[in-house]
């Protein structure tokens, strides 16, 4: 519950959220103001963004270039990393049906 993981330190509800599938930590973001604030972290979405860019091959170059195309991913002055993840989402989507 939202009471019980308020009183956590922080990198300790971040380990916790760790273990979250992209769509969960959606799910989890509409909970409360802390934890659309966890929800939201970089640190959780890279590990998101790496894993489904090996499955989807989607940047050339890998992990180094995606690391720094996500320098020029930029909303409301800082990288986001969950958006860049929804990005390529939506990119897949496209050359997938464009393939078809």
């Amino acid at each position: 519950d939202a009471g019980a993981m308020a009183g956590m330190h922080d990198v300790l509800q971040l380990v916790v959220f760790s273990y979250l599938t992209p769509r969960q930590l959606v799910m989890a973001g509409g909970t409360c103001r802390l934890w659309k604030v966890l929800s939201e972290a970089d640190v959780l979405w890279e590990g998101h963004l790496r894993s489904l860019d090996q499955r989807l091959g989607i940047v050339k170059g890998g992990w180094p270039r995606l690391r720094r195309l996500l320098g020029r991913v930029v909303i409301g002055g800082v990288v986001n990393c969950k958006a860049f993840y929804q990005a390529t989402l939506v990119e897949a989507a496209r050359r997938r049906a464009e393939a078809e």
